[in-house]
């Protein structure tokens, strides 16, 4: 039967395999209760070929939240690591919703390109992060320049991270103009910041303040690093600029001293060994 083809697929490829999408477009194929069913059947089947495979609902289509609602959530949370929606008209919405209903869960978005405006998608893909996104897929017949995209900012940007709502560094022109459209992303675990230029500038932006370190200039067109330097060189395609913030000195000294010293209570002592007894 099939659940057998399926347990001999995962076993003889368990090394090559991590991460599974169950169905595209199942809000057309199966009604809900069915489609719940196969979730753990195959749910089933999966984690007990590895522990640490991950199964996704989906790509679910823009407008399946009604079918979606039609299965209680306890069911699935028990055997999917996310879901995935395909061309959401509005990604925050759609982003929303699931993680009302799923919170916690990864979200994958599959997005179809505009043709080939390598510029436009690249958008996307930062404005998809900031809906709450995890990982953006442009399909198999996408165009070369979308795929060079996609894998050289997978490759240039961590995952770790975020974008930055608030950043300490912005780019402008040399003109003291603001480039069309940014996107500006923070490592949460360090002082790096980053940020993505979706169209090859007409000339070399600049990063204000100047308080930088490290700098990096990626092509995400070839994946190339660009020379260093505080001006970004020209690029055919998107640039990503990688940095470390540096910290202003303070403007004056600071002396820091021992005003007063404060000895603990009888009741303070007998908490405190009461407490490491315990």
């Amino acid at each position: 039967d099939w659940i057998a083809d399926l347990d001999r697929f995962l076993q003889d490829n368990r090394d090559r395999l991590k991460h599974f999408e169950l169905g595209r477009r199942p809000d057309l194929v199966f009604e809900p209760n069915a489609y719940a069913y196969l979730v753990e059947r195959v749910g089933t089947s999966i984690h007990a070929a590895d522990p640490s495979f991950d199964l996704l609902i989906g790509p679910l289509a823009d407008g399946s939240g009604n079918w979606l609602a039609g299965i209680d959530p306890a069911r699935l949370t028990p055997y999917i690591h996310g879901l995935a929606v395909e061309n959401p008209k509005k990604l925050e919405e759609a982003a929303a919703r699931l993680q009302r209903d799923y919170p916690g869960m990864v979200l994958w978005l599959h997005a179809a390109p505009q043709g080939s405006d390598v510029a436009a998608f690249a958008r996307l893909l930062y404005e998809a992060r900031v809906a709450g996104f995890q990982r953006v897929f442009a399909g198999s017949g996408a165009p070369p320049d979308i795929v060079a995209l996609l894998l050289n900012l997978a490759l240039a940007l961590p995952a770790r991270f975020e974008p930055d709502p608030a950043p300490t560094v912005k780019a402008s022109m040399q003109d003291g103009r603001a480039p069309a459209w940014v996107g500006y992303f923070a490592d949460p675990l360090s002082s790096e910041r980053a940020l993505l230029l979706p169209e090859a500038p007409s000339g070399p932006p600049a990063l204000e303040p100047a308080t930088i370190a490290r700098l990096r200039v990626i092509d995400l067109a070839s994946g190339a690093d660009l020379p260093a330097q505080r001006g970004a060189p020209a690029a055919a395609g998107p640039l990503l600029m990688r940095f470390l913030v540096v910290q202003e000195p303070r403007a004056a000294p600071e002396t820091i001293g021992v005003t007063e010293e404060r000895r603990l209570t009888a009741e303070e002592i007998i908490a405190r060994y009461r407490a490491f007894e315990a």
